[in-house]
């Protein structure tokens, strides 16, 4: 198995997970892993395949960052649309199962609606438009999983992640903007890991084509922080409450929640709480 973007906050849980399943995994990053790569060295990186012979490719490589893609079009275009269809076309030349993780930044003006994979969708800003693309092209290869989501966790290294971002706030006393009108059903990293391999170790059947992996609920992200902070023990919050109209830059999706009974229906289990994704995180926090 390669392991894509393997530094980051994913793919780090992945790798870890891979090994705890005694899967022979190889993490691939621009630095700091098993192999340095710039994955858009697309010689080098079907290079690699070709020796390294993975049964599974996952890639979490992306630029999140809404407004770089705003500033960045062939930049965004390139990491999250072109390098898919490169992948695409390394996978179906190895026969490999490709594993594409997407985005759930595509809901406007629905508050907490529950988005199934059929829902329609809405091209916001230039970060949407490339994500869908490169999901489109994902799923022009027959073997293939796209999943959308919504990750929260622990990098602990560099650029603070959300919750990294939440807790070093809290901890300084610094006064955070809580967004009573942004809504998600956010999943923490080691949950999303497990669940990523009981898709992989399924006995019955690969699961191809488009599902959705999150929390079972939705709730805004003033609930969420309140939560957060109450269970991590700071009592007394700083924070104002806004609304996402307030945010500078490129218009944001609102709306994110993910219909999540496909999933459970073709694994047989039940997505996480909002509740025990934030327990979750402060478990692994404390293991930190």
């Amino acid at each position: 198995m390669i392991v894509l973007g393997a530094t980051g906050m994913l793919g780090k849980a992945v790798v870890n997970e891979a090994k705890k399943n005694n899967i022979n995994v190889v993490g691939v990053a621009r630095n700091s892993t098993d192999i340095d790569l710039d994955v858009l060295d697309f010689k080098r990186l079907r290079a690699l395949v070709k020796v390294k012979k993975p049964k599974i490719i996952l890639n979490c490589v992306a630029i999140t960052n809404i407004d770089l893609c705003e500033e960045s079009v062939k930049e965004s275009y390139l990491v999250n649309s072109h390098l898919v269809a490169i992948l695409v076309d390394i996978c179906r030349e190895y026969d490999i199962y490709l594993i594409h993780i997407s985005t759930d930044h595509y809901y406007i003006n629905d508050i907490n609606k529950k988005h199934k994979e059929t829902s329609a969708i809405v091209l916001i800003n230039n970060y949407s438009k490339t994500k869908f693309a490169g999901e489109m092209f994902a799923l022009s290869y027959l073997k293939s999983l796209v999943i959308r989501t919504n990750i929260v966790g622990f990098r602990d290294k560099g650029k603070h992640t959300f919750v990294e971002w939440v807790l070093s706030s809290l901890e300084n006393d610094k006064k955070i903007t809580l967004f009573k009108d942004f809504y998600t059903s956010s999943i923490d990293v080691h949950s999303f890991s497990k669940l990523l391999f009981k898709i992989i170790n399924n006995k019955e059947a690969q699961l191809y084509g488009l599902v959705n992996i999150a929390s079972s609920e939705v709730c805004s992200k003033e609930v969420f922080i309140k939560k957060l902070a109450s269970v991590f023990n700071y009592k007394n919050l700083n924070y104002k409450i806004g609304g996402i109209a307030s945010i500078q830059g490129a218009r944001r999706a609102e709306s994110l929640g993910l219909d999540t009974s496909k999933i459970e229906r073709l694994l047989g289990v039940n997505m996480p709480t909002t509740n025990q994704v934030i327990s979750e995180l402060y478990k692994n926090w404390k293991q930190l």
